[in-house]
């Protein structure tokens, strides 16, 4: 993967919350970038992650306690699991991934159901608490649960094709 991230883009994202940048980043004008097959994540467990995407491009996601990674995949063509709780844009629709009881204790993202994007903008906010986690799609609450979800995993956005994304934030601990 190509990472080339201006140190002006760089010190601004760091500035919002964000440890690890990759990809290609231009910034378009103040805490706006055009971002190519990029990805931001940070350590924490508990906090919220928020960020607004702008209409056309490719798919953006938005991503807490992002640590499950292909342990199901084998089921992929019955179930949709996703690699963290939260929203992923692509197109017109983002899809969200909430917690699903797999079995006993176990809880893994599953995309519960598509949200139309909406306009020119769709903002994404998710925060988690714990096990309560919180998702609102351009200020309308459209997940809120309480359940015992595993710690691991970063928070995260990750763009993947080309995307114009807005004040990509993550705060928390």
């Amino acid at each position: 993967m190509v990472t080339n991230v201006p140190v002006d883009v760089e010190k601004a994202l760091k500035a919002a919350g964000w440890d690890k940048i990759t990809g290609t980043w231009k910034k378009v004008k103040d805490n706006v970038y055009e971002v190519t097959d990029g990805k931001l994540e940070t350590a924490k467990a508990n906090g919220a992650v928020q960020v607004i995407v702008h209409k056309g491009g490719g798919k953006v996601a938005a991503l807490v306690r992002n640590g499950h990674r292909d342990s199901y995949s084998s089921f992929s063509s019955t179930y949709s699991y996703g690699t963290g709780y939260g929203l992923v844009l692509d197109g017109a629709t983002a899809k969200m991934y909430t917690p699903y009881n797999y079995t006993g204790l176990i809880y893994r993202p599953y995309m519960e159901r598509e949200i139309p994007s909406g306009g020119e903008k769709t903002m994404f906010l998710i925060t988690i608490a714990e096990g309560a986690l919180e998702m609102t799609v351009n200020a309308k609450r459209e997940h809120k649960s309480n359940y015992k979800l595993n710690r691991e995993g970063p928070f995260a956005i990750e763009i993947d094709g080309t995307a114009t994304i807005e004040s990509p934030m993550a705060k928390g601990q």
